[in-house]
C-alpha cells in the first residue's frame, strides 16, 4: 500500500497492542518461502544462489513439518512424566536441520555499520463515508455487543530482519461523517542497520535491512483522520445501495458486515540513512466487524474494499446521472 495518502489529523484511541512473539529470519523464512526470497535478494544473492536456496528451503521445510507431525502423534498416543527419547532425537534431528538451513548464508559475514530507529504507522482498517450530507458510518457498537476490534499483524523485517506477532485492540466508538476518512493505524518503532556484506575479506555490497525482531509498539493505536483529497485505492464492490429514486433525500438505514477473508499483505517504506526499505505487514481483522451505514436518498453508491489492506471505499451517483 503506497502511504503518501496517510497524512491527516491524529486522534486518540482507546486500545492496546503487544508483541506476541518474534522469530529470527531463519524461523521466518523458512515458514515463508516469499520473505525468504525478498531477504536473499536484498543480501545480493545471485539468482542461481536464490534459486538453491528455494529448493534447499523447501526440502528442509517438509522435514521439519514431518519431525514436528511425529512428535504431535507421540504425545496425544500417550502421556508422559518425561520427554520420551524419541521425541529427544528428533528434537535433535530438528535442530541440525535449522542449523543447515542458517548455513544457507554462512559465506557470508555481516558487519553493522550503523543502526537508527524509525517509526512506521502501519494502517490497520480504514473507516469511510460518502460525501452527500447526512450520510455516515459508525463500528455498530449494539451488533457488535461492545467487542473491541481486534487485528492480528505478522511483521516482516529484510534481509536478516526476522518478524513478529502483534496483537492490536482498539475502542469501538467512533464513526466517520459525510465525506470523513478516518485511518486506524499502529505506531511501530523498528529498527533499520545499514551493514556491509563480506566473503571473506572482500566486500559484497552494502545494503539496509529492517529488524522486524526488534519492533516496539505504542501503547495505544491511533486514529487519522486523512485530508481531503487523500483516498486509498478502492478494490472490489461489496455491496451496492441504490436510492437514486428516493428524491425525498431522506436519511435510509443499513448494517454491513466486513471480515478478513485472507490474510492481507501491505508494503511499506522505512526511510533511513536516506534511503528507503521495505518493511512488510501482514494484516487480519480476528473478528467479523458489523457496519451501521446512513445514506441519503438521491443517490446510487457502491461500497468497495481496498486494492491493498483492509477497510472501505465509496463511489457514488446523483439522481441526474441516473
Amino acid at each position: 500500500m503506497a502511504d503518501d495518502w496517510m497524512h491527516g489529523t491524529v486522534e486518540s484511541l482507546i486500545g492496546g497492542a503487544t508483541v506476541e512473539s518474534s522469530r529470527s529470519w531463519v524461523i521466518t523464512g523458512l515458514s515463508d518461502a516469499s520473505s525468504l526470497e525478498r531477504d536473499l535478494r536484498v543480501l545480493q544473492l545471485e539468482d542461481a544462489e536464490i534459486a538453491k536456496a528455494l529448493h534447499e528451503r523447501n526440502l528442509i521445510f517438509e522435514e521439519v513439518a514431518s519431525i514436528d507431525g511425529r512428535i504431535e502423534r507421540i504425545y496425544e498416543s500417550a502421556s508422559y512424566h518425561e520427554t520420551p527419547q524419541e521425541v529427544h532425537d528428533l528434537l535433535q534431528r530438528k535442530e541440525s536441520l535449522l542449523q543447515r538451513f542458517k548455513n544457507l548464508v554462512a559465506r557470508r559475514r555481516f558487519r553493522v555499520d550503523d543502526v537508527t530507529q524509525s517509526e512506521v504507522r502501519l494502517p490497520l482498517f480504514v473507516l469511510a463515508a460518502p460525501s452527500p450530507e447526512g450520510c455516515s458510518a459508525t463500528f455498530s457498537t449494539a451488533a457488535m455487543m461492545g467487542r473491541a476490534l481486534t487485528w492480528n499483524v505478522k511483521l516482516l523485517g529484510s534481509g536478516l530482519g526476522g518478524s513478529s506477532d502483534i496483537r492490536v485492540t482498539s475502542t469501538w466508538r467512533f464513526e466517520a461523517a459525510a465525506g470523513d476518512r478516518k485511518l486506524v493505524f499502529l505506531p511501530v518503532t523498528v529498527i533499520t542497520a545499514a551493514v556491509t556484506i563480506l566473503e571473506g575479506t572482500r566486500v559484497v555490497a552494502t545494503t539496509h535491512q529492517v529488524a522486524a525482531s526488534e519492533v516496539s509498539t505504542a501503547r495505544a493505536p491511533g486514529l487519522l483522520l486523512l485530508a481531503p483529497g487523500a483516498q486509498p485505492p478502492a478494490g472490489d464492490l461489496i455491496r451496492s445501495f441504490s436510492l437514486a429514486g428516493d428524491t425525498s433525500g431522506a436519511i435510509a438505514k443499513f448494517e454491513e458486515s466486513y471480515e478478513t477473508t485472507a490474510m492481507r499483505r501491505i508494503e511499506l517504506g522505512v526511510g533511513a540513512f536516506g534511503v528507503e526499505t521495505q518493511l512488510s505487514a501482514e494484516i487480519s481483522i480476528a473478528k467479523e466487524i458489523v457496519l451501521s451505514l446512513e445514506l441519503r436518498g438521491g443517490f446510487d453508491y457502491e461500497l468497495r474494499g481496498l486494492a491493498v489492506g483492509e477497510g472501505m471505499a465509496w463511489s457514488y451517483t446523483d439522481a441526474t446521472s441516473v
